[in-house]
């Protein structure tokens, strides 16, 4: 139990250090995306995250450590999703993004951003790999990795869904009307250093 315990602390204060995914979904909340586009992102994220977390628990680790090459391919792909996602913003910011209208069409697009962006954060990789190799009497037991996962899974969604409620009051939604471009300009250059960042992580 003090297990996951620590795990579960460990990983809040994790969630609370501002990442792409916080600001893919403060920058819903703020532009007025509704609850259900809201809820898929944050869907897309976990289950990215959840990604991560399996292959954490099935020895990526040990594989990044035999097959450099690899890893390094994955963290300048996660670069180069974050730059595209970068210059969407950008050229989407004078004017409203264009997306599908059909609810399946609509909802596979916002899982898929969701997905696609917590993937693209290298340092989440490495981040879960540090973390459940410091506990590795856990993954000895399915029953026991199925649970780590859940938590890390319902703890991953209840921050984001509860960032994306405060940030959906009306001062901030006027506040962001008042400053949409600016804000929109401020985000795509978020994104961008978070992609310099993992370049430059590579490269060292």
């Amino acid at each position: 139990m003090i297990t996951f315990v620590t795990i579960f602390i460990v990983h809040f204060f994790a969630l609370i250090t501002p990442g792409p995914d916080f600001f893919l979904v403060t920058r819903q909340a703020l532009a007025g995306e509704g609850e259900r586009e809201r809820i898929w992102t944050i869907f897309g994220i976990c289950c990215g995250g959840l990604l991560w977390v399996s292959l954490s628990l099935a020895g990526l680790g040990r594989v990044m450590a035999l097959y450099p090459l690899l890893q390094t391919s994955i963290a300048l792909l996660g670069a180069a999703y974050l730059l595209y996602l970068a210059v969407k913003i950008v050229m989407a910011a004078r004017v409203a993004e264009s997306v599908p209208t059909a609810d399946e069409v609509r909802e596979r697009h916002f899982f898929r951003l969701g997905f696609l962006t917590n993937l693209a954060n290298f340092k989440a990789m490495i981040y879960f790999i540090g973390l459940l190799a410091a506990f590795d009497k856990i993954y000895r037991h399915p029953l026991l990795s199925l649970a780590l996962a859940v938590m890390i899974f319902a703890e991953t969604f209840m921050w984001f869904y509860l960032i994306g409620r405060f940030f959906t009051y009306p001062r901030f939604r006027a506040w962001y009307g008042r400053h949409r471009l600016k804000m929109e300009y401020a985000t795509a250059a978020v994104f961008m250093v978070f992609a310099a960042g993992i370049v430059l992580a590579v490269l060292r």
